[in-house]
């Protein structure tokens, strides 16, 4: 990509430029239109004066400029980074109609995994162990042509919560560029390069916040909502998955009153030409004697249970199955662990209407099994609907 604050030269070339990257993040949408999203560095799009750069452009390997308008409020820069220019907010996006300027339509750019977003202790932090492998950074410099990057090699990195550290040897322009390993066998962006002191590389990791950030600007993923079970007419309340702090595992409830549980529903691993993987955080309540920073839903389909953890787990990842393109968001689905490939089943066997008389009605009926029975399917919900 090309930045340019100044006007384009007599000989054709960019006053200023710098690098970004396509992220594949399927089901974004801007202004209800299907987008797709570049990342880059937040200095590449604001100046110092907090003025969004003009002229933007992005160069493709045909030599083509597409001209990006930032007054259609499709360039978006890091809230914080506006008011404050500091490493760790210094990222930004833009969102251009889906294949406008993509030389490969079938090229949907670097996948991302939400699991190297969230900072682990020390050795253990994910993008350490995946720096066991090579990691790289490329992106464009005077010399480099388009379609061409230039590539280099990380050591010795470091990764923080927000930013990460590393070696590199890397020229003007790079900024912007997408730090990235290769996990499972998909090409996986895991910072956005910022600048280099002295072989000294900085970056933003594409934390957990950013991602949310970016989910949020695209409509991909679902806020505050509980999990039903569909087309139950017996049981005309709904039966909810419902988790509690007096059980270690979820819970099947009827009806809403009491329920008190909702989820935040993140995308979570994109792999080209398949289907997106999310994740359940859990949003605790007010009142639990015990608040965590983050709970997720870990699905267990060896136990037919599933559970809430502080830490996220392959265990977490699920699929959602519907008919094709045909079904809305609201829509009835399957909701399949990635591991087994197992759909999850919300059963009302042991709920009575008259148990009501006792309390609050709920069992212990979560259950998986194979086949993609229409009985077996869930839908998401608001919580007050």
């Amino acid at each position: 990509m090309a930045f340019d604050s100044s006007g384009i030269t007599p000989d054709g070339n960019l006053g200023s430029f710098g690098s970004a990257f396509y992220v594949n993040i399927p089901g974004a949408t801007y202004n209800g239109e299907p987008v797709d999203v570049i990342l880059t560095a937040g200095h590449n799009l604001v100046q110092e004066s907090k003025k969004l750069t003009e002229n933007l452009k992005i160069r493709l390997p045909s030599q083509e400029l597409y001209n990006i308008e930032p007054k259609s409020g499709a360039v978006k820069v890091c809230p914080a980074y506006i008011e404050k220019r500091v490493v760790k907010n210094d990222w930004g996006a833009i969102l251009i109609p889906k294949g406008a300027a993509r030389a490969n339509k079938e090229d949907y750019g670097f996948e991302f995994n939400l699991f190297y977003a969230l900072e682990g202790r020390e050795e253990q932090d994910p993008i350490r162990q995946l720096s066991k492998s090579n990691m790289y950074v490329g992106g464009y410099t005077s010399r480099a042509q388009p379609g061409h990057p230039q590539l280099s090699t990380l050591k010795d990195m470091v990764p923080s919560k927000f930013r990460l550290k590393y070696k590199t040897d890397t020229e003007q322009g790079v900024s912007g560029s997408p730090i990235w390993g290769i996990s499972e066998k998909s090409f996986t962006v895991v910072g956005i390069h910022t600048r280099n002191d002295l072989s000294t590389g900085k970056g933003v990791r594409l934390s957990f916040d950013i991602l949310q950030q970016v989910f949020e600007w695209t409509k991909v993923g679902y806020y505050s909502r509980v999990l039903r079970a569909n087309d139950r007419p017996y049981f005309k309340e709904g039966l909810y998955l419902r988790f509690t702090d007096y059980a270690d595992f979820g819970l099947v409830h009827l009806g809403k009153d009491g329920l008190n549980t909702s989820f935040d529903i993140l995308p979570a691993v994109s792999i080209t030409g398949e289907d997106l993987q999310f994740v359940f955080r859990f949003i605790q309540p007010a009142e639990w004697s015990e608040k965590r920073t983050m709970l997720w839903v870990h699905w267990e389909p060896d136990r037919n249970r599933a559970t809430l953890s502080p830490t996220l787990h392959p265990h977490c990842l699920v699929t959602i199955k519907r008919n094709g393109t045909q079904d809305s968001l609201d829509s009835p689905f399957h909701l399949a662990t990635v591991e087994k490939n197992m759909i999850l089943c919300l059963e009302s066997t042991n709920i009575r209407h008259h148990d009501h008389y006792y309390g609050t009605i709920e069992s212990a009926g979560l259950y998986f099994e194979k086949n993609s029975k229409k009985e077996n399917k869930v839908l998401f919900e608001k919580p007050d609907a």
